[in-house]
Formats: C-alpha cells, sequence, structure tokens
C-alpha cells in the first residue's frame, strides 16, 4: 500500500501557460491537486499512484510540455508478526474454551491496530480450513475467548493471530 509519493515534474511553461498535478492511488480514485516535488501524504492509500497533468494555455501560439516525470514512494510496513502469548505451544488440559492472548501490537511506521483474525486448527502450520476463524475482527484485538463447542477433548490444537493497521 502506498502511504506518500514524491513527483518531481520537469515542465516546460511559456508564458501564458501552465501546468497543474493532481495524484490518487487506486482506493477510490479521488485526485488530489499537489505542488510538485513536494511530499504528498493520501489521504485514501492503494497499490498503484495516477498521475494527472493538466497543460493550460491562453495563447494559441504556445503550447506547455511535461519532460519528464520522477516518483518516489513509500510503501506501508505490515504490523509486526504477534507471538502467542497464552496459552503457549506446549500447553496441555486447556480448557474447551480458552482465553487466546497474545503479544501487543507493533508496526515500524506507527500506524494502529486496526484488526485482527484469530484461527485454530488441528493441523501445525496449515490454516487453509480451520476449525475456527473469527475472520476480520475489529473488538478482540489481543485476546479472544474462544466460543463454546468450538474445541474437542483428546484433540491437539494449534492458534494463530494475524494483525491489520489502520491501512
Amino acid at each position: 500500500v502506498i502511504r506518500a509519493a514524491t513527483v518531481t515534474p520537469t515542465a516546460t511553461t511559456p508564458t501564458n501557460t501552465s501546468v497543474t498535478y493532481q495524484l490518487a492511488t487506486t482506493s477510490g480514485l479521488s485526485f488530489e491537486t499537489f505542488t510538485a516535488s513536494t511530499l504528498r501524504s493520501f489521504t485514501t492509500t492503494g497499490t498503484a499512484l495516477y498521475l494527472k497533468a493538466t497543460l493550460a494555455t491562453t495563447d494559441a501560439t504556445v503550447t506547455p510540455a511535461l519532460n519528464t516525470v520522477a516518483v518516489s514512494y513509500t510503501l506501508n510496513a505490515v504490523p509486526a508478526t504477534p507471538t502467542n502469548s497464552a496459552p503457549t505451544g506446549s500447553a496441555q488440559n486447556v480448557s474447551l474454551t480458552p482465553a487466546l492472548t497474545a503479544s501487543a501490537f507493533s508496526d515500524s511506521d506507527s500506524d494502529t491496530h486496526n484488526a485482527s483474525q484469530w484461527q485454530v486448527t488441528t493441523t501445525s502450520g496449515n490454516y487453509n480450513s480451520p476449525t475456527y476463524n473469527s475472520g476480520t475482527d475489529t473488538t478482540n484485538l489481543v485476546s479472544l475467548t474462544l466460543p463454546q463447542a468450538t474445541l474437542s477433548n483428546c484433540t491437539t490444537y494449534y492458534w494463530r493471530v494475524r494483525y491489520r493497521d489502520n491501512l
């Protein structure tokens, strides 16, 4: 996800001509006017960057030209992978409705914790068909008590949680 970009265009703008610039990302394609060569943070982030240059003239004998465009951008860092705090991987005789607890949210670009996904499986490392899948959970961010009738006696389970930031 693109968080911010700096676009440095070079243009030829004779008298009575101008060039204005707008940027957008794939999320919404809402173009925002910007000043060339300044860092532009986006209100809506996305995975692609679009530039719109509007060339204008009030003199029919001269035309502005966009010569080159240099782009640098900053991507969103994903949150740090959480660790399972409790129950641990070697826990035995755990309740059938355990409280799963994970490490605190951490994100290198200071985003906020938006959601978590909790999954429980009977096959270590395989979460393709989990016994329990919370989906996108915006309430139980660092802990979750599994609902009744999710787990069975005499069965080994594995669990993970994945964090999502606000971008």
